[in-house]
């Protein structure tokens, strides 16, 4: 995909660090964003932007955006929000154009709930840790090249929550994914004060144990400051409930070899719910998406399936 490959040609990586059993690798681009657009911290909780159930409540799948704002919206895989009937999570990234209303798919992420909390959603904080985002990615993977929609497997999601809740000691009356991140909120809040963006930061690669998990990249900083302490929060909570692994030291290197493995994925294009088109990645141990609009990367992510498969078996041994 060459527009994918401009994007890594203009970038280079920062200073490495490191708190406990994370590393993290800053990524600045030297592309010039075009595309302006808000994220959902920024914008969720006022008057312009509402997401509600559908028909009251009809649809555990889907949800209603309604964008009356002037801007552009990204939404981002993974991204919760809580609320409503029940709370859920994106199945992709998505970009909401200016005064737009449109379905969105979402994933169930509290499972013993049905009734109304409050009429529209709000922002959870939370991003699906690691673990659970693969294994959504990966299901939604499958039902695009089957059927073309972006489903996930919802008995896959629940298992997951539940394994976090079992391996945290999580009591959660409504089975809530939300529930295991309140009880590690402190130690969630250190690794995030730990990798605050440095100016001119547009993405990040982490590493678990030395090895590299996965990257993040957006197409303008402000999108990525935003969003930061979400995204480390969601790599760290699969550290803080993994067992305790020394691990490799970890080097820019073997993020330099990740990013050359990047140019060699085959992908599908698919047309994403909203503006754009959705890409997605595999090979070489490698699964990804990237949400593009009007020839630009807004937002791209890809996964080690390696660091993926081990957090698994983590998880169920």
């Amino acid at each position: 995909m060459e527009l994918f490959n401009n994007i890594l040609d203009a970038i280079e990586l920062g200073e490495i660090k490191t708190f406990k059993q994370l590393s993290v690798i800053p990524i600045i681009s030297r592309a010039t964003p075009g595309i302006d657009y808000r994220t959902l911290p920024e914008v969720l909780g006022g008057e312009e932007v509402r997401i509600s159930e559908i028909n009251s409540g009809a649809s555990v799948g889907e949800l209603s955006l309604v964008n009356d704002s002037d801007e552009y919206l990204l939404l981002l895989d993974g991204e919760e929000l809580v609320g409503a009937k029940q709370n859920r999570v994106m199945n992709s990234s998505i970009m909401a154009a200016p005064h737009s209303r449109i379905r969105i798919p979402v994933s169930c992420t509290e499972q013993g709930r049905w009734s109304y909390q409050s009429r529209n959603f709000e922002d959870s904080g939370v991003v699906m840790p690691l673990r659970s985002r693969y294994n959504k990615i990966r299901s939604v993977d499958d039902e695009l090249e089957s059927s073309g929609t972006y489903r996930s497997n919802q008995s896959q999601v629940w298992q997951d929550i539940s394994e976090m809740q079992s391996v945290s000691n999580t009591e959660s009356p409504t089975g809530a994914m939300k529930d295991v991140y309140r009880k590690q909120e402190s130690s969630l809040d250190a690794y995030a004060e730990a990798f605050k963006p440095i100016q001119g930061q547009t993405g990040m690669v982490v590493l678990v144990n030395g090895d590299v998990a996965g990257l993040e990249i957006f197409s303008k900083e402000s999108a990525l400051q935003s969003l930061a302490p979400k995204l480390i929060k969601s790599y760290a909570m699969d550290v803080l409930l993994e067992e305790p692994n020394e691990g490799g030291t970890p080097t820019s290197e073997s993020a330099e070899a990740f990013i050359r493995r990047l140019r060699t994925l085959d992908s599908q294009s698919y047309k994403s719910i909203g503006e754009g088109w959705d890409y997605r990645f595999s090979g070489d141990s490698i699964t990804g998406s990237a949400l593009t609009y009007d020839e630009e990367v807004i937002h791209a992510v890809f996964y080690s399936d390696d660091a993926a498969v081990k957090l698994n078996r983590t998880y169920r041994s």
